[in-house]
């Protein structure tokens, strides 16, 4: 998944919970889009043969956005910034430092209290349990709760850096990890048999400096073979991280 098409979902969650939960008609059945949401969100889980009891979501998929809409139309639904669901979305992003790119994060972050804010601006009154939505005015709590989300953000994009950083050390210690078992099989498996073969060989030098010879070229030629193969697969696995 690109980080475009990432972003763009990110957005896209935004607008459909803030189209419905401003919709009059829309807005009484916000539960029932939260439970729709959540059947998408474990069908994307199947569909991309992921085992279900990994309830978390996918890095670099569709599945963060879903979660996303759902949370902020329950929020939405429950009241706003007075909605006791409210700390699930500061667990959102903490989330998302595992399954957003930098992008992402920063845009879901943006558009978690331009939703709130959006939610509290109109005089819509909510039929779930939060009362009263949009009287208005903000109070300095309502503006400090918006306020929090973006200020987080140079957190998490520094924890993110930590975690990545982290994962490419893990990465490039596994791959070396590789090269060294699969040179400790290449001297186990065939230098040594060929040293010790040539060893034998040299007792009688005149006789057979033609096979030592040639067990020198076989190591010589195996030997940058090896080399390779090494760099190619150390190569290839630094571009799938």
């Amino acid at each position: 998944m690109s980080v475009s098409a990432q972003v763009l979902s990110v957005i896209s969650a935004g607008i459909l919970s803030f189209v419905w939960v401003r919709t009059p008609a829309l807005h009484p059945y916000s539960l029932q889009l939260v439970a729709t949401l959540v059947l998408l969100y474990f069908w994307v889980k199947y569909a991309a043969k992921k085992k279900l009891h990994h309830i978390l979501p996918n890095a670099l998929s569709f599945e963060t956005s879903i979660l996303a809409a759902a949370l902020l139309l329950v929020i939405g639904y429950t009241g706003g910034t007075a909605s006791l669901f409210l700390p699930l979305l500061h667990f959102l992003l903490f989330l998302s430092l595992f399954t957003l790119d930098a992008a992402s994060l920063i845009t879901l972050g943006l558009t978690i209290p331009f939703f709130l804010w959006s939610v509290e601006g109109g005089g819509l009154t909510s039929g779930g349990m939060g009362g009263p939505l949009g009287n208005g005015s903000l109070s300095t709590h309502t503006i400090a709760t918006l306020l929090s989300f973006p200020a987080l953000l140079p957190l998490l994009l520094f924890a993110k850096t930590q975690y990545q950083e982290r994962l490419a050390e893990k990465h490039t210690l596994r791959v070396r990890g590789d090269q060294k078992i699969d040179m400790t099989m290449f001297i186990t498996t065939f230098l040594k048999p060929k040293l010790y073969t040539m060893f034998q060989l040299s007792s009688y030098p005149a006789e057979n400096k033609e096979n030592i010879q040639k067990q020198i070229r076989v190591i010589l030629e195996q030997t940058e073979l090896m080399i390779g193969e090494v760099k190619d697969d150390g190569d290839e696995k630094i571009h799938e991280k």
